[in-house]
């Protein structure tokens, strides 16, 4: 289907010009994606950061609400929708969105996928995901090259852990209530500290550390945020999502925890 565009010419004359309709040129949403040599900074400015917490679940419980149409196809399925949750409880929030909505659009195909031209034909799959696919097919799993965005459990065993997660990982919180926030943010911190940001890794493992030492139970980020140190507004933000649904979904801009002070903020909020 075409549509014409009205177009103004300098001498004032109008003419028309046909152009092509969106549907016609098909989207593939994993081209917006920086490569995998960046993977980082994949989805950080992309609608897909904007989904609310809410939305991410739903399309986490949906993809699981049946079985796929083709049965040959459930263990396409089956990897995309785990890579896709392993990728949004690491903060991979547009890489873990597109996987996860390929999942469910491969688990509604009326067709067996059997190559990489049988996945393009799939809405949603991506040259990048169809080659997956054939992965997926060979080996029967789904693993991406950069070491980052792979990060498993013996991933991180491999590393000769220093003295903060060691403190961490060997004592239990005061109040058991806080204890899936202390395993939470220091799982987040030692992939960080491993693989991505030694210093983002840090904070994430002293707040970790802190909510451990801490006799409040906390209830809110907000709470968090004023009376434990090393918890900032983001670390706030994870607390509140750890707190709503017993992860991670989406990360955001660390601070230190240290709070400014009031004659900082004053000249800041007022320059001369």
């Amino acid at each position: 289907m075409e549509k014409r565009r009205r177009i103004e010419a300098n001498d004032g004359q109008v003419s028309e010009q046909e152009v092509s309709s969106e549907e016609d040129a098909p989207v593939d949403l994993e081209e917006d994606e920086v490569d995998d040599d960046n993977g980082e900074q994949e989805g950080e400015h992309g609608d897909n950061e904007d989904i609310s917490p809410q939305k991410l679940s739903r399309l986490a419980e949906d993809v699981r609400k049946k079985p796929a149409v083709v049965t040959s196809n459930q263990a396409i399925v089956d990897a995309f929708m785990d890579y896709g949750d392993e990728q949004l409880h690491g903060g991979h929030t547009g890489k873990g969105v597109t996987h996860l909505r390929a999942a469910l659009a491969i688990r509604d195909y009326p067709h067996a996928i059997t190559s990489v031209e049988e996945a393009r034909a799939v809405p949603m799959v991506g040259v990048k995901m169809a080659e997956q696919v054939k992965q997926i097919l060979s080996t029967g799993e789904l693993k991406v090259k950069t070491p980052r965005l792979n990060i498993s459990a013996q991933d991180v065993e491999d590393h000769t852990p220093p003295r903060l997660v060691r403190e961490v990982r060997h004592a239990q919180a005061k109040c058991p209530e806080n204890q899936a926030l202390v395993d939470e943010l220091a799982q987040f911190g030692e992939h960080e500290l491993y693989f991505r940001s030694r210093s983002k890794g840090n904070i994430h493992l002293r707040a970790a550390r802190a909510l451990q030492l801490t006799d409040l139970v906390i209830k809110s980020g907000d709470q968090a945020r004023h009376n434990v140190p090393f918890v900032g507004s983001a670390i706030a933000d994870k607390i509140d999502q750890i707190l709503k649904y017993g992860r991670i979904f989406k990360d955001t801009p660390v601070s230190s925890g240290i709070r400014k002070a009031p004659i900082v903020k004053d000249l800041r909020e007022n320059p001369a």
